[in-house]
């Protein structure tokens, strides 16, 4: 599957605004992300909060779907220990913020 041109040419469903996240915010989703229910509670995950310029191109044919970045003024990496099924357990994680 060609996820370059699916991402390019494809169109959201959500509105992205360039406004960057409110700090309490941001410290209410760490909070949640660290709580929250997981496929493998005994995988440690840690969620990092970045802002947009300088760390769009650090991240950028690195990160993203599939090295695609989206510009933002926010960025939100979670870092996993590496264990077996780690991946899904963070998927699952990212997922139930939505």
């Amino acid at each position: 599957m060609d996820y370059k041109s699916l991402i390019m040419n494809g169109r959201s469903v959500r509105h992205f605004k360039e406004t960057p996240v409110d700090t309490k915010a941001l410290l209410e989703l760490e909070s949640y992300i660290k709580d929250c229910k997981k496929l493998d509670g005994s995988i440690a995950i840690e969620p990092k909060f970045f802002a947009g310029d300088d760390t769009y191109k650090r991240l950028y044919g690195i990160a993203g779907y599939q090295g695609v970045m989206i510009e933002a003024p926010n960025y939100l990496v979670l870092i996993s220990e590496d264990k077996p099924q780690h991946l899904e357990n963070a998927g699952y994680v990212v997922k139930e913020q939505y």
